[in-house]
């Protein structure tokens, strides 16, 4: 099973696009909700954005700290709460929740004003039962050239009009690992553009695909934060000091 999806400049969902940046069309290959049950779709009803989020323990939800609006107080807890959704509509306004974050913390690192940055990690805390699976994080990085897969909740067209149409469906896409940056933070998927059409075989996020998993053989390795407008594909490496200190404190031990 093998697609790509294509990301813009920032994974998350906007309602608007820059007519300038839809240079493609991309078809993803659709899941069910049961496969990767782990992995939820996050919306945030006040602001109508999109992410995804993966279910580490029965009750955690690691995302991306970008997904979450509101303050956050010393401690990195964020005022806000995020639904766990399915069957999303959102140009009708239709979805069922599953659940409602109890929740919310950033990494205290992570500041409004830098966006995606190294520190782009959260965890939100629901109640038990949403799901009976969760997955686990890997105890080290994966290596230079390494299969991973990506799964997400983001639209698989670009166009100005096709986030409210076709955002909210799981999908899922594979790709290797081009890299890792000199400090370490980020996980970086490269793509060539001339690789995103109909016949390319690589995974990119989109848009709501914004704090969606990267795993390396079943295991998490990074959590999706954005993608340049070169194409160059950015995760939050979970196996930093940073990140690792991040996940020890919620009690997600590796």
């Amino acid at each position: 099973m093998k697609t790509f999806f294509l990301f813009l400049r920032s994974a998350s969902f906007f309602t608007y696009i820059s007519c300038t940046l839809a240079l493609a069309v991309i078809n993803g290959v659709p899941l069910e909700e049961s496969d990767y049950e782990s992995v939820v779709c996050l919306y945030n009803e006040k602001t109508g954005e999109i992410c995804t989020g993966t279910f580490v323990s029965p009750t955690q939800v690691l995302t991306a700290a970008h997904c979450m609006g509101g303050e956050q107080d010393d401690n990195g807890e964020v005022e806000v709460q995020l639904l766990i959704v399915e069957k999303l509509d959102i140009k009708k306004g239709k979805y069922l929740v599953r659940g409602r974050s109890k929740r919310a913390f950033r990494h205290p690192g992570w500041a409004r004003r830098s966006g995606s940055n190294q520190w782009d990690i959260g965890i939100l805390e629901f109640e038990e039962g949403i799901v009976t699976n969760f997955s686990e994080v890997a105890s080290k990085r994966p290596g230079f050239g390494e299969k991973i897969e990506l799964v997400g909740y983001g639209t698989d067209e670009i166009d100005v009009f096709s986030v409210l149409k076709r955002a909210g469906v799981k999908r899922w896409g594979e790709n290797y690992i081009a890299g890792f940056s000199r400090r370490p933070s980020y996980i970086y998927v490269d793509s060539s553009p001339h690789s995103l059409n109909k016949e390319g075989k690589v995974a990119l996020g989109n848009f709501g695909d914004s704090g969606g998993p990267v795993f390396a053989k079943g295991k998490i390795v990074g959590v999706w934060s954005r993608t340049t407008d070169k194409y160059e594909g950015i995760a939050i490496d979970i196996n930093t000091p940073s990140s690792s200190w991040f996940l020890k404190e919620h009690g997600i031990f590796r």
